[in-house]
């Protein structure tokens, strides 16, 4: 509506001026202009880097020529401050998506966790079994035996001994 169709207006709003309007009566509902007299609107344009993405709008009773360069000033801070209040609400709802994202993420890492460590534990217990025995038995063929060994049979078996013990352990 406040851009009507005036290029000129568009143009400033796009590149981020300030649009002071000094007969907003075309712009407003009747109704409301008859309780409120407005003389002047200030029309700020709220930008996110280089988009446009709101206006904010002001009325005045003042005229054009009443509102000071000092009270203009601290105008254009207002929607600065608006903008900083919806980046830091954005960075907010992110900042929390994230944490979820993260406590999902670490629920599932100790998920994992537990599952690497029951596979561990039953994989250990599986390969110790077998080991135990194959280390009994070579123990005892080592120093039981009924035969006697060759040298190089008690260093296969010896070899054995060692590779089952550090297995098991």
């Amino acid at each position: 509506l406040v851009f009507g169709n005036n290029e000129e207006n568009k143009a400033k709003l796009r590149t981020g001026q300030t649009l002071i309007l000094d007969n907003p009566k075309e712009f407003l509902d009747q109704v409301f202009y008859v309780h409120n007299p407005i003389s002047t609107l200030l029309i700020f344009p709220m930008r996110i880097g280089s988009l446009l993405t709101s206006l904010f709008v002001l009325g005045t009773r003042a005229r054009k020529e009443g509102i000071s360069p000092q009270d203009l000033e601290l105008l254009h801070l207002m929607p600065n401050f608006i903008n900083i209040t919806f980046r830091l609400q954005d960075t907010q709802s992110t900042l929390i998506r994230i944490t979820q994202e993260v406590y999902k993420m670490n629920a599932e890492l100790r998920q994992l966790d537990k599952l690497k460590d029951d596979f561990v534990s039953i994989a250990s217990h599986e390969l110790r079994t077998p080991m135990t025995a194959i280390r009994s038995y070579a123990w005892m063929a080592l120093n039981r035996s009924d035969i006697p060994l060759s040298e190089k049979l008690k260093k296969y078996i010896s070899r054995t001994l060692i590779s089952t013990e550090r297995l098991i352990n």
